[in-house]
């Protein structure tokens, strides 16, 4: 019993020694949660209204934003653990026909004009072709037959004469990222108008 109580006093002796010889240690600074707010779009000519919440928890409203847009904050201890990013495009940004004409006769289900190149001009399936934008009476393109003819998802020129209108269905993506980690991500997808929201609590 003795030799181990000389053991026990011998030892915590050497640690007091070690410890008072030592330089005193500093805690690691601790790092700061980066949060990172991302907008893109299928097309790059568009330009994006944007509104978020930054790292001192207040709002902030910016109005044509060049696309990709991005910015990146250092949340500090105000910051609520929220993250809140809105996207919008203005609809008479997006809703803008790419190709006009008029049909050249009727064909069931599809849009014929003898006068365009659907192919050249850069229809693709999934596009959406209207007589009256105003009442989006409208179809999707289904397929490319060739040239001068449009497969289309309803019988949308009975009379074979009416104006058409053709447009890009369009994509708007927002995202936000912790720490060049995504957490959420919002996707728009239209011909007509695009708005991403994107609302989530950050664990801190």
């Amino acid at each position: 019993m003795k030799f181990l109580q000389q053991f026990s006093a011998a030892a915590a002796m050497s640690v007091i020694i070690f410890f008072s010889g030592c330089t005193q240690l500093t805690a690691p600074l601790v790092e700061s949660d980066v949060l990172t707010y991302l907008v893109d779009c299928s097309e790059r000519n568009l330009l994006v209204d944007v509104t978020y919440l930054d790292g001192g928890n207040k709002l902030v409203k910016l109005s044509n934003q060049v696309l990709p847009w991005s910015i990146t904050i250092t949340m500090d201890s105000e910051f609520t653990g929220d993250a809140y990013l809105k996207a919008e495009i203005p609809q008479a940004d997006v809703f803008v026909p790419f190709i006009s004409g008029t049909a050249g006769g009727y064909i069931m289900n599809k849009l014929s004009d003898l006068t365009a190149d659907f192919t050249s001009f850069g229809v693709i399936t999934g596009d959406i072709v209207y007589i009256d934008p105003s009442t989006l009476e409208g179809a999707d393109v289904m397929a490319i037959d060739d040239a001068n003819t449009l497969s289309l998802k309803s019988d949308l020129f009975p009379s074979g004469n009416e104006s058409y209108y053709i447009y890009h269905e369009k994509t708007l993506t927002s995202s936000v990222l912790l720490n060049d980690v995504s957490i959420k991500e919002v996707v728009s997808q239209s011909e007509r108008s695009l708005s991403c929201l994107v609302q989530t609590s950050i664990a801190r």
